[in-house]
């Protein structure tokens, strides 16, 4: 419903946008008649001056409509540029999620190598403390646990 009573608000300021503009021309054609150009006539005016002539042909609340319509287009420029970075900032997100998921994932299979190094640590390691790699002490260990030496070879 406001939009519906935003869009009848610029129809208005759109009808007094012309009046303004009309009434402008018929003054052009008035000075354009007297034999002095219309952009001398505003250059003489200055910016002031236009608003001036502007609050004489269409009144205060004629020239308070006129601003807000200005306004108006103004802050529509400002929304569609929000919208814009509002849909730049949606897409950034849902990349950020994306590279979230694949970082989770990552992280899955680093913990699974993590546990498999550490499984194979810890078997390296026992081997180490029961001394297997070395035939000297393999002998040792043979010969304590039969109690005679056993041949080499």
């Amino acid at each position: 419903m406001a939009r519906n009573n935003l869009k009848g608000s610029h129809r208005r300021l759109t009808f007094a946008a012309i009046t303004a503009f009309t009434l402008l021309l018929v003054a052009a054609r008035v000075y354009a008649q007297a034999g002095e150009p219309f952009s001398e006539f505003l250059r003489q005016l200055g910016p002031l001056g236009i608003l001036v002539e502007l609050i004489r042909l269409l009144g205060l609340p004629g020239v308070i409509l006129v601003i807000w319509y200005y306004d108006g287009k103004r802050i529509d420029k400002v929304m569609d540029k929000y919208k814009k970075d509002l849909i730049k900032m949606t897409s950034l997100v849902k990349k950020t999620q994306g590279i979230g998921k694949g970082y989770e994932q990552m992280a899955g299979d680093l913990k699974d190598v993590i546990m498999l190094t550490t499984q194979a640590m810890t078997k390296i390691g026992d081997a180490i403390e029961t001394n297997q790699f070395c035939p000297m002490v393999r002998l040792k260990e043979v010969k304590k646990a039969t109690g005679r030496v056993a041949r080499q070879g």
